[in-house]
Parts: structure tokens; C-alpha cells; sequence
């Protein structure tokens, strides 16, 4: 991204597949309304986890007052997903934003890994990671925002929000801020 230039970039991942219904009742549960199958014999039958999918995004921002924003959206599909994007603001006056959505359910697995890199002098940055999780899926955030020494008067802000909807859902949420600068 040059001087003075915008760059807005959305991205969606979905990888297919479907979400086995009632997975967030237990065994007992499923055994006392007489079902087939229990949700997680269902999900055992499922050729689940064997679709991978891997993205990586790599930006740099080298114009003054450049600016790059991104919207992502990670929808688990039928197996395991990950997201990886990285901006690094070299110019001052550069703008970085990244949000990020994640939603999983059934056995999905779900990883979205940002990484903001303020290298210049009055630089700004947000970040915001939002993410549902149901089922017995399983889902990890690992932002990380990081400010050189040479990246004084740098203003960065972080925030990342999880909702479980079941007891078997489990998230990872890691947002870190590395400040080198002492202004």
C-alpha cells in the first residue's frame, strides 16, 4: 500500500460441510428422548477433520499515510481452518485495521493469528476479533501487536470477544501487545 493510498481487503473462508444438530446435548440427554444416535456418535461417523485449509496474508503499508483495513470472516466448514494475516505499517502516519469473525460448530476447528507491526513514527492500529463456538468444536485467536522503539506517538487499541454456545465448546484466546517504544 503506497502514500496516501487505501486498501480495504475482505476475505471469507468456508470450507463446507454441515453441523450435526443437538450436538450440544450430551449422551444422556440424546439416550433419554430415545434418538438413533447420540450427536457425538453422529459426529465419530463423519469423515470430519480431514478437510484442512491454511491462508496466509502478508501486508505492508509503505507509503506515508497509507492506510490498509481488513475484514475477515473464518466459517469452520468441515474440518480444521486457519487464518493467518500479518501487516506491518512502515511509513508514518500509516493506518492499520484488521476484524475479525470466527464461527464454528459440530467438530470444526477454527485459528485466526494477526499480527500488527508498528515500525514508524505515529502510526495507528486497531484490531478486533469477535468469535462464536458451539458444539464440541474448538476455536484459537492469537493476535499480537507490536511497537518498535522507532514507532513513537504510535496509538494502537485490541479487542477480542468470545461467546461459547455450549458447554463442550472450547476457545484459545491469546491478544498481546509488545511495546518497545517509551512514547
Amino acid at each position: 500500500v503506497g502514500a496516501n493510498a487505501n486498501m480495504t481487503h475482505s476475505f471469507l473462508e468456508e470450507t463446507g460441510g454441515t453441523v450435526t444438530s443437538r450436538v450440544e446435548m450430551s449422551d444422556s440427554e440424546a439416550r433419554e428422548l430415545s434418538l438413533p444416535q447420540t450427536p457425538r456418535e453422529v459426529e465419530a461417523e463423519r469423515p470430519a477433520l480431514q478437510n484442512t485449509n491454511f491462508q496466509a496474508i502478508d501486508v505492508h503499508v509503505t507509503g506515508d499515510n497509507g492506510a490498509y483495513e481488513s475484514s475477515l470472516m473464518e466459517l469452520g466448514g468441515t474440518g480444521r481452518a486457519r487464518i493467518a494475516i500479518s501487516a506491518n505499517l512502515l511509513r508514518p502516519g500509516a493506518f492499520g485495521s484488521i476484524n475479525g469473525f470466527a464461527l464454528s460448530g459440530g467438530a470444526q476447528r477454527t485459528d485466526m493469528r494477526t499480527n500488527i507491526h508498528h515500525m514508524a513514527q505515529g502510526t495507528i492500529s486497531r484490531q478486533e476479533q469477535r468469535n462464536m463456538v458451539g458444539g464440541r468444536s474448538t476455536a484459537a485467536f492469537r493476535g499480537r501487536i507490536r511497537v518498535e522503539q522507532s514507532a513513537q506517538q504510535t496509538e494502537s487499541e485490541q479487542l477480542s470477544r468470545t461467546i461459547l454456545l455450549s458447554d463442550h465448546a472450547r476457545i484459545w484466546s491469546t491478544p498481546s501487545l509488545e511495546i518497545i517504544a517509551d512514547d
